[in-house]
């Protein structure tokens, strides 16, 4: 009877040294992975790297003066859009002028002259009388 439990210890120890070997053999093969994956990425420098770059901004320079009409048209209607933008800002900065009111307002009347003072809006205006 006593040769089961050596035989059991024995067979135990056995399948711990198994055990073990494929730990370390799953270790080995992940550090090589591991390794590889930090070798994919590899970065040489070229002489003469300024020159390459100056060289390409050249040419995407000059890539834009040579636009299909597509682009043309593309690239004036931006510019249409941003002076529109521009010029609506410009616009809202400016104060009212007599022009840009209707004609038949006049700036006298009560009403008018009273919503002013309370806007806290200055308007140089002489008061026209009634039309």
């Amino acid at each position: 009877m006593e040769e089961k439990p050596l035989e059991r210890k024995k067979r135990s120890e056995e399948q711990i040294n198994k055990y073990r070997e494929l730990l370390k053999s799953i270790q080995v093969k992940e550090k090589k992975l591991q390794e590889d994956k930090d070798m994919e990425m590899e970065i040489t420098w070229v002489p003469g790297l300024k020159e390459t770059t100056q060289q390409l901004v050249k040419k995407k320079l000059e890539g834009k003066d040579k636009l299909t009409p597509w682009e043309e048209y593309l690239q004036k209607k931006k510019e249409k859009k941003k002076q529109k933008k521009s010029e609506r800002k410009q616009g809202s900065d400016e104060e009212l002028s007599d022009d840009e009111l209707p004609p038949d307002v006049d700036l006298g009347d009560p009403f008018f002259s009273e919503e002013l003072r309370s806007s806290g809006f200055c308007h140089k205006h002489t008061n026209l009388g009634s039309v």
